[in-house]
């Protein structure tokens, strides 16, 4: 199969995730570009979680990160972002930057 199962796109399936996680975990969603401008997705997505973002990235994929938790990046998340970037090779401060609220 090319691209998201549509499983992933479904009420079921999303409430499914909502209800596996932890208090304070992460549903972190890759979509491919196309959804990026198809609301029903994050409306799904914002009917099980209190805080949903979104970030393109450079290959034009559209993540969602959804979680019952504030999303807000702390100073502490960008010097742990730094030190995992030096890890890594590239920076993630730059994506914590595109990081916009939904």
């Amino acid at each position: 199969q090319e691209g998201m199962h549509p499983t992933q796109t479904t009420a079921d399936y999303i409430q499914h995730c909502a209800q596996r996680l932890k208090a304070e975990g992460m549903l972190v969603t890759n979509c491919w570009r196309e959804h990026q401008n198809d609301d029903q997705v994050l409306h799904l997505i914002q009917a099980q979680f209190a805080h949903v973002a979104t970030c393109s990235t450079a290959d034009h994929n559209w993540l969602i990160f959804a979680s019952q938790q504030p999303l807000t990046p702390t100073p502490e998340h960008r010097e742990q972002a730094k030190v995992l970037s030096k890890t890594l090779g590239y920076s993630l401060n730059k994506h914590l930057k595109r990081l916009q609220q939904a």
